[in-house]
């Protein structure tokens, strides 16, 4: 019998539900499809709590059954934490509390990884646009820019001052309106 422990490790309040399918004494429970699912009190950011009240859980099958149910909304065993690749939500360990410095690596880890993600995104967007530019230019035979610039500003919610976060110039040396695209049927070649 052991407790076990989750932290939330992202920007936000999380509750967390799941279902024990074992009694403490290991066998199935009969009536799991007929009880609703346990809920845990909102779990603050960097917070953590025990699940199921603090009380013990056989180490042999409700344990893992539970870490089986919330893998698949991101839980992580914290001697895991130095080989994430993706944002990780939840941070578990057996029988002690998570430590502090754990909780705060993968939160730095998240930022670092939505950050990188925000600036995929701004990339696109700015690529899009210019790709619809070039585009109604050459439908409309208009002259093509030499360059496109856009910016992305972003607004503090806290100061509401705003600030330029990244900008972008995509550019056309030549000038030349690119190639109107085909439309219709595409034959492949024989």
């Amino acid at each position: 019998m052991a407790k076990f422990f989750i932290a939330n490790c992202s920007q936000q309040r999380q509750i967390i539900s799941y279902r024990l399918d074992y009694e403490p004494n290991g066998l199935p429970n009969e009536l799991r499809r007929f009880v609703k699912a346990s809920e845990t009190p909102p779990i603050p950011p960097g917070g953590q709590i025990a699940l199921h009240g603090g009380r013990e859980l056989d180490i042999v099958t409700q344990i893992p059954h539970l870490i089986t149910q919330l893998e698949r909304i991101g839980l992580t065993a914290e001697k895991d934490i130095g080989r994430i690749e993706i944002v990780t939500v939840y941070v578990y360990n057996i029988d002690q509390p998570v430590k502090e410095t754990s909780i705060r690596e993968v939160m730095e880890f998240n930022a670092g990884v939505r950050a990188r993600e925000g600036a995929n995104r701004r990339r696109a967007a700015a690529i899009a646009a210019n790709n619809v530019l070039e585009t109604n230019a050459a439908q409309a035979i208009l002259p093509q820019p030499e360059t496109f610039e856009t910016s992305v500003e972003q607004i503090d919610l806290v100061t509401d001052e705003s600030r330029l976060e990244e900008g972008y110039r995509l550019g056309n040396p030549t000038g030349a309106p690119p190639s109107a695209p085909r439309t219709g049927r595409h034959r492949k070649a024989a």
